[in-house]
C-alpha cells in the first residue's frame, strides 16, 4: 500500500501540458477573408502537472474537413524552452492564405483548426491525452472591397440598397436606409457629402430623376411617410399618409402616370378596415401633390389569426396603349387569396384571381409590338405572361413551387435571342424560361441543393466577363449565387453571406472597369463584393436598382426617357442593327467602346425627338475602317440614364 502511493506522488509530480479549447481562432470582427489575408491561430498553453516541462513543442494544423492528414493545408510549430509547474504561456502564428490559395476567391470549405502540444509525445507527462484542442470553421476568401461592409442597422427587416450617380458628377453613390436614417456611401465606404439624414422608421428608398434637373433624387418612405430630397439631403418635399388607418408599405415606384415629361411617385398602403383589408394606390406629382387616390378592387378578408402578407410594391409601363404607364401591383394573404390588378390615371383596368404578395411583375414588351406585357408569378406555383391590350394570358406554365420572387427579363440567352425571364420559387430552384411559350430553357432550372427557398429577385448581368448576361441571385440559405446562361456556376460563386439577403444590385462603382455586387444582409451590414473577372466601361450601372431600374419594370437598364435598347444580331461581321425609344425629346448619344474602353467610333450625338429608332453599326471605327475582331460595348445615353450593350465583330 505504501509502495502504491509513493508510485502515485512520483507521477503527479511529472508536467501535465494542455491547451485551452476556447479562441483558437481569431477571425475578424466580420468574418470576411481575402487571399492574401492572414488568420490568426493562438494557442493558450498550460501546464497543470507538478514539473517544469522543457523544449515543448506546440504545433498548429489546418486540416480541411476533418481529414487531418491528408487534408493538410498548413502546419507550423512553436517551441518554447520551458513552461513552469501551473502556468500558461500565449502564442499566435498566421495561416498566409496567400501562400497556399495564391489569387484564389471562393470557399475552401469547413477547416478544422488544430492545436496539439508534445506532437511527438517526446515530454514525460502524467496524463498524455489531454494534449490537443481543435474548432472547425468554414473559411471563404471574398473578392471584397476595401472599407466594407458596414453595420448599419439592428432591426430585422433588410433594407434594399441602390446606387446611382446622384450628383451627376463622375462617381457612383450607394443609398440605403438604416435603423431610423438614410445613408448614403462613397465607392470606399466613405460617407458622401452631407449624409446620413435622420427619417425614423424608414425601411426603403428608391431613386430618380424627378424633377428632371439632371440629378437623382432620392425617395425615402416609412409607414406613414414618404420624403423626397436632393443628392445633398435636402428635404424637397414631404407627405403623410393621407387616410387613416392606411400605412405606406414596400418601396415606392417612379413613372409617367399622367405627364410624359415629368415622372410621378406612386406608393401602396394597405388598411385593415373591420374584417377585410383594402389597398390604396396614391400617385404624387414630382412637387408633392396628390394627384391621384384610388382603391383595390378586391377586399382581403382577415381571420385576426392569420398574419396577412399584403404586397410588394408595383411596376409601372405603358402596357395598355393608351400612351402613359400603368401601375401593375399584386396583393393578398395567405395561404391562397391573391390578386394582381392594373390602374391607369383613371382608377382599375383590369384585376385577375392571381399573384404573389411578395412578387413584383416584371413589365416587359414580349412580341416587339411597343407595349408591355406583365410577367407575373403567382402563389399558385405558376408564371404567366398576359397582354393587356388584347386582355389574353399569352401563356402559363406550373414550376415546382410558389413564387415570391420578382421576375427579373433580359437578353440573356444567346440561342433564344431577345427576351429570357428568370425568377426564383419555394421549391430551391431558379428558373430561366423563354418567352414564346413560357418554357424551360435547357437545361434549366438550377436546384439548389438544400431545402430551402429563393424569395430575392435576381440581378441580370455580365459579370464573368463574356458578352453574355449572367443571374445573380440570393437564396434563404444565405448564399448568393451566380450562374451563366447555360446554368454553370460562374467562381467564386457561391459564397456565403452569414445573414439572408437583399436582391443583390451590380454597377461599377469605382471606376475600375470592373464592377461590384452591393447588397444588404439581414444581420444588419451592407456588403460590396468585386466581380473580378468582369469587363465593363467605367461607371456603368448594370443593375441598379431592385426591380431592376427606377421605374420598376424589369427590364434590363434605366428606362426613364430611355426605352429597350438592343442590338440585333449581338455577334455579326457586316453590322448590327440598333432599337431603342425616347418617350421625349432627348439629345442622345450612341458610342462604341473597344474591350479596354477606348472610344472607337461616336454613331449619334443630337437632339431626337420622341420615337422609335434603328441606327445600324457596320464595325468601323471613326475613319470608317473596319475594326478588329473582338468584344465591343454600345453605349446608348440620354442624360444621367444610359444602355450598355455588349456586342462582338467575328468576321
Amino acid at each position: 500500500m505504501i509502495i502504491i502511493f509513493f508510485l502515485f506522488l512520483q507521477v503527479s509530480e511529472s508536467p501535465d501540458l494542455t491547451v485551452k479549447s476556447d479562441d483558437i481562432l481569431l477571425l475578424p470582427p466580420y468574418p470576411y477573408l481575402s487571399s492574401g489575408d492572414e488568420i490568426p491561430i493562438q494557442a493558450e498553453v498550460y501546464n497543470i502537472g507538478g514539473e517544469t516541462a522543457y523544449n515543448v513543442d506546440v504545433n498548429f494544423t489546418v486540416a480541411l474537413g476533418t481529414d487531418s492528414i491528408i487534408g493538410i493545408i498548413y502546419s507550423n510549430t512553436i517551441t518554447f524552452d520551458e513552461i513552469k509547474p501551473r502556468c500558461s504561456v500565449d502564442t499566435t502564428v498566421y495561416w498566409n492564405t496567400g501562400l497556399t490559395h495564391p489569387d484564389y476567391y471562393g470557399e475552401i470549405g469547413d477547416c478544422e483548426f488544430i492545436v496539439t502540444v508534445d506532437p511527438d509525445s517526446e515530454i514525460t507527462e502524467s496524463w498524455e491525452y489531454n494534449n490537443t484542442s481543435s474548432i472547425t470553421k468554414k473559411v471563404v476568401l471574398y473578392p471584397y472591397e476595401s472599407g466594407w461592409p458596414k453595420k448599419i442597422f439592428n432591426t430585422v427587416h433588410t433594407p434594399q440598397p441602390a446606387i446611382a450617380n446622384l450628383d451627376a458628377s463622375v462617381s457612383i453613390e450607394i443609398v440605403c436606409p438604416g435603423d431610423d436614417s438614410i445613408y448614403v456611401f462613397n465607392y470606399d465606404g466613405s460617407i458622401f457629402v452631407d449624409w446620413p439624414q435622420y427619417f425614423p422608421g424608414v425601411y426603403g428608398v428608391v431613386l430618380g430623376d424627378i424633377d428632371d434637373n439632371g440629378y437623382i433624387e432620392i425617395v425615402a418612405v416609412s409607414p406613414d411617410s414618404i420624403k423626397v430630397y436632393n443628392y445633398q439631403g435636402t428635404i424637397m418635399w414631404q407627405a403623410e399618409v393621407p387616410v387613416d388607418n392606411y400605412i405606406f408599405i414596400d418601396l415606392p415606384a417612379v413613372g409617367y402616370i399622367d405627364d410624359m415629361h415629368l415622372p410621378e411617385i406612386v406608393i401602396l398602403a394597405p388598411s385593415i378596415v373591420g374584417p377585410e383589408i383594402f389597398i390604396k394606390i396614391f400617385v404624387y406629382s414630382h412637387g408633392g401633390i396628390l394627384q391621384h387616390e384610388f382603391t383595390s378592387s378586391q377586399s382581403l378578408q382577415i381571420a385576426y389569426e392569420i398574419e396577412p402578407i399584403l404586397l410588394n410594391g408595383a411596376s409601372i409601363c405603358d402596357v395598355i396603349s393608351g400612351g402613359n404607364g400603368e401601375i401593375v401591383f399584386s396583393y393578398g394573404k395567405e395561404p391562397s387569396e391573391f390578386y394582381t390588378e392594373i390602374f391607369d390615371n383613371t382608377g382599375s383596368v383590369a384585376v385577375f384571381d392571381y399573384g404573389s404578395s411578395r412578387m413584383t411583375s416584371a413589365l416587359v414588351d414580349l412580341d416587339n409590338d411597343g407595349y408591355a406585357e406583365v410577367i407575373t408569378g403567382g402563389s399558385d406555383k405558376k408564371i404567366r405572361a398576359y397582354k393587356a391590350t388584347t386582355g389574353q394570358i399569352l401563356w402559363e406554365r406550373e414550376t415546382e413551387g410558389k413564387i415570391n420572387s420578382s421576375p427579373a427579363v433580359g437578353d440573356i440567352h444567346p440561342v433564344e435571342y431577345g427576351v429570357e425571364i428568370t425568377f426564383g420559387n419555394d421549391a430551391r430552384r431558379v428558373h430561366l424560361r423563354e418567352k414564346v411559350l413560357g418554357h424551360s430553357i435547357d437545361p434549366w432550372p438550377y436546384v439548389i441543393d438544400t431545402s430551402t427557398k429563393v424569395n430575392t429577385s435576381p440581378a441580370i448581368a455580365n459579370i464573368n466577363g463574356d458578352k453574355y448576361l449572367d443571374v445573380i441571385v440570393g437564396a434563404n440559405n444565405q448564399y448568393i449565387y451566380a450562374l451563366n446562361y447555360d446554368k454553370t456556376t460562374i467562381s467564386p460563386f457561391p459564397l456565403p453571406l452569414f445573414g439572408k439577403p437583399s436582391s443583390p444590385i451590380i454597377g461599377d462603382i469605382d471606376g475600375d472597369r470592373k464592377s461590384e455586387i452591393i447588397l444588404a444582409s439581414d444581420n444588419g451590414y451592407l456588403h460590396v463584393w468585386e466581380n473580378m473577372d468582369s469587363k465593363v466601361l467605367p461607371y456603368s450601372l448594370e443593375w441598379p436598382q431592385f426591380h431592376h431600374d427606377y421605374q420598376r419594370t424589369g427590364l434590363y437598364g434605366w428606362v426613364g426617357g430611355l426605352r429597350g435598347g438592343d442590338a440585333n444580331p449581338k455577334t455579326f461581321s457586316t453590322g448590327t442593327t440598333l432599337s431603342f425609344s425616347l418617350k421625349k425629346a432627348l439629345h442622345t448619344k450612341i458610342k462604341i467602346f473597344d474591350a479596354e474602353a477606348n472610344l472607337v467610333k461616336t454613331l449619334v450625338n443630337q437632339t431626337l425627338p420622341q420615337g422609335t429608332y434603328n441606327p445600324v453599326w457596320f464595325g468601323k471605327d471613326e475613319n470608317y475602317a473596319f475594326l478588329p475582331n473582338g468584344i465591343y460595348f454600345i453605349e446608348i445615353k440620354v442624360k444621367n440614364e444610359s444602355k450598355i450593350i455588349p456586342v462582338q465583330i467575328n468576321r
